[in-house]
């Protein structure tokens, strides 16, 4: 049988690790401890932070390559999916959620019919990298988006497994 592994806490500056050696003092297997205190903020909504940072990545390097100011709305609603994942998230303000989930499905639907009424006019097909650049890929985007808004706001399955993913407690600030 195995011998158990000893285990201790060592902190060096900002890092702190957890080694496990056969006995203390040899080498081990050293893990990052992440220990959650009181005083440390906790991201609320980890997807949409991600999905606003990718978002606003996009639309930064189409409007370096295009130098369209209408890339400029896609930056803005990026930031705030940042901050939104950040710092509100949707399982507190559930009514906020469904109103932007409701908001973005409805102009989705309006780029995605000025999208459908450009399609005619397009000169060539454009290539995979040319889609994300167009007013449907970004319509259809925003109307699922909206639709999980939308689901987020209402479904307690939902909510129960977001805040199991992200370790939030409901009655924690």
């Amino acid at each position: 049988m195995p011998r158990p592994l000893s285990s201790e806490k060592i902190t060096t500056g900002f890092v702190t690790v957890r080694v496990w050696a056969p006995k203390a003092g040899t080498a081990g297997l050293a893990l990052p401890l992440f220990e959650k205190s009181k005083e440390e903020i906790f991201m609320k909504a980890i997807k949409t932070f991600y999905i606003g940072l990718a978002v606003a990545l996009l639309c930064t390097v189409q409007f370096i390559l295009s130098h369209s100011p209408v890339r400029l709305i896609g930056i803005a609603v990026g930031i705030f999916f940042i901050f939104f994942g950040w710092k509100i998230g949707w399982t507190r303000n559930r009514n906020l959620t469904t109103l932007l989930g409701h908001l973005a499905m409805a102009i989705g639907c309006l780029v995605s019919a000025y999208a459908i009424y450009q399609i005619p006019f397009l000169k060539m097909p454009p290539t995979i990298i040319g889609v994300i650049d167009m007013p449907l890929f970004w319509g259809l985007f925003t109307i699922f988006g909206g639709y999980c808004m939308i689901t987020h706001g209402y479904c307690s399955c939902t909510i129960k497994m977001h805040e199991d993913c992200n370790h939030l407690k409901i009655g924690a600030k």
